[in-house]
Order: C-alpha cells, then sequence, then structure tokens
C-alpha cells in the first residue's frame, strides 16, 4: 500500500516530467520559429535580389539598344562611303590608307554584366523562364557581333589590308564585314526592343 511520502514523490516525479516535457515542446517550438524566421528571411533576401537583379538587366538592355541603335546609323554611313569609295580603287595603294576617307570600322560597346549575373542560378530559379529566354536570345544576337569584331583584326593586320596592289581585294571583303555588321546589329537591336516592350516598356518611353 502506497504511503502518503511514496504518493508525494510521484506526484512530485510526475510534475518534473510534465515540466520537462513542457520545457523541451517550447525549445523545439523555438527552433522551429528561428527556422521559419530564416527562411523567410532568406527568400525575402532572394526575391530582393531577384528584382534588383531583373531591374539591373532591363536597364542592361536598354543601354545596349541605344547603343546598337547609334551604331546602326555610324555605320550605315559608313557602308555608303565605302561603296563610294570603291570607284577611287584605281592606282595601287595600300586599302589601309584609305581607312580615312569611310572612317574605319565601329564595334559596339555593348554590357553583359547583368546578364551574367541574372542568369546565375540562385537568382535564375526566382525570374520568369520566359523573361529569360527572351534575355537570352537578345544577348545571344549581341553575342553574333563579336565574332565580325574577330574579322575586322584579321583583315586589319593581313597582307591584304597593306599590299598596294590588293586594295580591290580588302574593299570587297570590308564591305562584306560591315553589310554583316548592319544586318547583325539591326536583328540586335530589334530582339533588344521586343524584350523592353514586353517586359519594360516604360524604358522604351524614357528612351523614346
Amino acid at each position: 500500500m502506497m504511503t502518503k511520502r511514496t504518493k508525494a514523490v510521484s506526484l512530485l516525479n510526475r510534475g518534473s516530467i510534465q515540466h520537462l516535457a513542457i520545457e523541451a515542446m517550447v525549445v523545439v517550438f523555438s527552433i522551429l520559429a528561428a527556422l521559419s524566421v530564416d527562411a523567410w528571411r532568406d527568400e525575402r533576401v532572394e526575391r530582393r535580389s531577384a528584382v534588383e537583379a531583373a531591374n539591373g538587366l532591363n536597364l542592361e538592355i536598354a543601354r545596349n539598344l541605344k547603343e546598337l541603335e547609334d551604331m546602326l546609323a555610324d555605320v550605315t554611313g559608313r557602308q555608303d562611303r565605302l561603296l563610294a569609295l570603291g570607284d577611287s580603287l584605281t592606282k595601287p595603294m595600300p586599302f589601309s590608307r584609305h581607312m580615312g576617307s569611310f572612317n574605319g570600322f565601329r564595334t559596339p560597346d555593348l554590357s553583359h554584366s547583368a546578364w551574367q549575373r541574372a542568369s546565375g542560378a540562385a537568382i535564375a530559379n526566382r525570374l520568369d523562364p520566359d523573361y529569360l529566354q527572351d534575355a537570352f536570345r537578345a544577348y545571344n544576337a549581341a553575342d553574333l557581333l563579336s565574332g565580325l569584331d574577330a574579322e575586322i583584326s584579321r583583315l586589319v593586320f593581313s597582307e591584304t589590308f597593306y599590299a598596294p596592289d590588293r586594295a580591290r581585294a580588302a574593299w570587297y571583303i570590308a564591305l562584306a564585314i560591315m553589310r554583316q555588321q548592319i544586318e547583325w546589329v539591326r536583328s540586335a537591336a530589334d530582339l533588344d526592343r521586343q524584350f523592353l516592350e514586353r517586359w519594360a516598356p516604360q524604358l522604351l518611353e524614357a528612351g523614346s
């Protein structure tokens, strides 16, 4: 038969167990709450980073479009002068000596840093896939122009460029490069414009 003392000890033990259980539940709840707060904070930071990355990318494409539009007008004028130069290539003279007649070549000054940031895995997962696809198409079109930069360098450092009797051949090469450049610049500008019309029309309106 249980004595009063035994009953008291039993109740005390039961109370201690209940107290410990409550403390354990409080600790678990505190840990879960802290993890939830951390997750919420991380989610907020990642969401803000994605918004900032998208804003930066929109501005970069707008700046690239302005550069491409300026370049298109400039290179079209250079092509007209280069075409006119063809009629005067009658005397033996290196094509290098004629560069001033059409102001030479121009290469685009395009930025890619915002795209590199936005296309990183951490931020890309937060952006609309269609948004990223449109941006990829715009930047990919612009990247084609770097191939023409290499062709320009190849011509400028070639024997044809400096040989007096090969000016006509250099002229044909220069004209082909410039025509391709105009075509690709126009295509890249169209894709930039389409991107902005869909995703950031306010930047087009501000630039018009």
